[in-house]
């Protein structure tokens, strides 16, 4: 009950009853779910959704040590410098981009950039623990957001391929920033 004399409103004495679901009803706490430990990578779809993923994987790679990729650079510029030119990219041709990627990588360099994609979806799972999208809380496209927090651009790039599975967003924006670095890392 809450008493509206201990609000020291003066001359007002009483109480208030609150009734079972009513707005004043604290919700009962639901603590989020635990986090699995993932063991794989999500895989996206679209294909372009996978292909901005693994470049900015990629990217992440070179940073942490900017040698491991240079045996591949050969194989993985050319790739990479086509999405720098093309005007439009289809889902096919992101699903190409994201097969040629890969065959470039040697047995070690494809377990890092396995293991650093997977840092980064657990780093992504954490924060995203802590929100309302945790408890499911009116939230009707929780992977919208996830993915959003693993792609250069985020919700904009997102919901522009979304929007136009044409669309090549490695021309403007985060995604064409996150490209020009890796490339220049791969120089």
């Amino acid at each position: 009950m809450l008493l509206l004399g201990a609000l020291g409103l003066p001359g007002v004495t009483g109480a208030v009853r609150v009734l079972p679901g009513s707005p004043l009803t604290p919700a009962p706490f639901t603590p989020a779910p635990a986090a699995v430990p993932m063991t794989e990578p999500t895989r996206w779809s679209p294909p372009t959704f996978e292909l901005l993923v693994m470049v900015r994987t990629l990217l992440d790679v070179t940073r942490q040590d900017a040698q491991v990729l240079t045996p591949a650079a050969p194989a993985l510029r050319p790739v990479l410098e086509r999405l720098t030119r093309q005007a439009t990219l289809s889902p096919a041709e992101a699903s190409a981009a994201v097969q040629a990627l890969d065959r470039a990588l040697n047995g070690p360099q494809r377990a890092q950039v396995r293991a650093t994609r997977l840092k980064l979806e657990q780093r992504v799972n954490l924060q995203l623990s802590s929100s309302r999208l945790a408890r499911g809380e009116g939230f009707p496209d929780a992977v919208t957001h996830r993915l959003a927090f693993l792609v250069p651009g985020g919700q904009a790039t997102v919901a522009a391929v979304r929007r136009d599975a044409q669309l090549n967003p490695f021309l403007q924006g985060g995604p064409a920033s996150t490209l020009r670095a890796l490339l220049q890392n791969l120089r």
